[in-house]
């Protein structure tokens, strides 16, 4: 039997800054992973979708300055090429994430963990018990529930593509189907994108879904609300797609790749929770209370296994906060209500606290008001036919208008959003934003001059 103060299950983004914040306090943790070191995040997920979107935009640049009368004569790579490159380096991401487990002192336990009794887990050879016990399991994509679902290829086969489809069909406009069409047709190919909701982007403020959308659609992405895929069919040219529009009709398409975007389920199984006393909410997710303790009062839980924001950073403050409270005379808890988050679609998305939906449910109409501007970017001044526009839209609530929400379509929305999001979780009112020199011209001074 091995001893430790801390077993983690799980060596994603949230498993790894557990364990070393833990071994920081000089305890003696062991990580307990089945597969390569880093999760989603860097696997399949984040790392590689940023390094595709930031590929895909500088073909669009290509593309820009050509019609802007530069004699640019280059062609991307090929999608092939790219992925190899992508691939080397998340395999270098993968060594560094052994390495800082070694220098750190904590022990890795490869293989896949299953408890036998509340304080012991069992991988391959080795059991190992602890006082504490963190699960950081993560989630996968889920197949659509549909005569065929299992032909739809997920988010993960996305980065094993060995071409760029001519023809893709997403189904789902979330933010993962959302970035995936935006990279896809970037590259060339031809997209229809079906949402069964009545906006894309739903958890996001509605104006930044209406954004969204229109900007999709003058950029030659076929998407449909209300729309949802019935069954998928393999035909001598791809797939054959049966499509059912808001009004009941129905269409038969052809397309070279279906993708699915239709949502995660979480990674408890095989897990013997059971045999560990840890209780699953309604959607099947490890239920935890705001200091991510799981029913049973030594198991805790951190990351998309738990159903809360799936988002790499939110992981690992969970994570990192849970080690310093165990460890450390902290009491500091991860907070839920000011997360700031990007979508990485052609014309980036950034975004922190409330929408103006949330804004009115918590603190009602009367006390919310709402600051907005839209424009061209000047990025696209110099390109009278280019589709983009930004948006910039501030939610404030009660007298003093603290600013609880910040909105934003534009270039680089996503790194202007990160400074922002310190003002918003200082508290800062819009007066305050308003006192703010702003930078001139930029994008972001929009967020200190609305009106």
């Amino acid at each position: 039997m091995e001893i430790y103060d801390l077993i983690v299950i799980g060596g994603g983004s949230g498993g790894l800054a557990t364990a070393r914040r833990a071994s920081s306090h000089g305890k003696r943790v062991a990580l307990v992973e089945h597969d390569r070191l880093g999760g989603t995040c860097v696997n399949r997920g984040c790392v590689p979708k940023k390094l595709w979107h930031d590929t895909a935009a500088i073909v669009g640049a290509l593309h820009e300055a050509r019609h802007m009368g530069f004699a640019v004569q280059a062609s991307p790579p090929s999608w092939a090429s790219i992925r190899e490159r992508i691939d080397r380096y998340i395999e270098n991401l993968n060594g560094i994430y052994a390495r800082n487990l070694e220098n750190d002192r904590v022990t890795r336990v490869q293989g896949q963990a299953r408890f036998i009794d509340p304080h012991t887990v069992v991988a391959g050879s080795h059991h190992l018990q602890a006082q504490h016990i963190v699960i950081a399991t993560g989630a996968r994509p889920k197949s659509p529930p549909i005569e065929g679902g299992h032909l739809a290829l997920v988010s993960d086969d996305f980065f094993r593509l060995t071409e760029l489809p001519s023809r893709c069909l997403i189904i789902g406009g979330g933010y993962i189907g959302m970035e995936f069409a935006g990279i896809l047709s970037s590259f060339g190919s031809k997209v229809t994108l079906v949402e069964t909701l009545d906006r894309v982007l739903a958890p996001f403020d509605h104006e930044i879904s209406s954004h969204a959308h229109a900007l999709y659609e003058r950029l030659g992405i076929d998407v449909h609300v209300r729309t949802s895929v019935k069954r998928i069919e393999a035909s001598h040219d791809g797939f054959s797609t049966s499509i059912q529009s808001g009004d009941g009709s129905v269409n038969q398409k052809s397309f070279d790749v279906v993708l699915s975007a239709v949502g995660r389920a979480p990674n408890v199984e095989n897990l013997g929770l059971d045999s560990a006393g840890v209780q699953l909410d309604d959607r099947g997710f490890i239920r935890v209370n705001d200091e991510e303790r799981t029913s049973a009062p030594h198991i805790y839980a951190v990351g998309d296994v738990t159903g809360r924001p799936a988002l790499t950073p939110v992981a690992i403050k969970a994570g990192r906060r849970l080690a310093d409270r165990l460890y450390t005379a902290s009491t500091e808890k991860m907070r839920y209500d000011t997360i700031p988050t990007a979508v990485f679609t052609p014309v980036e998305i950034g975004v922190v606290g409330l929408t103006e939906a949330q804004a009115i449910d918590r603190f009602g109409s009367e006390s919310v008001k709402v600051y907005r501007a839209e424009f061209k970017p000047m990025r696209k001044a110099l390109m009278p036919d280019s589709p983009v526009r930004a948006f910039v839209k501030m939610v404030v609530a009660h007298r003093e208008e603290k600013v609880v929400g910040l909105h934003l379509i534009g270039p680089e929305a996503a790194e202007i959003i990160q400074g922002f999001s310190v003002a918003i979780t200082a508290g800062l009112t819009k007066k305050q934003f308003d006192d703010t020199l702003a930078i001139h011209p930029s994008l972001a001074e929009e967020a200190v001059t609305l009106r």
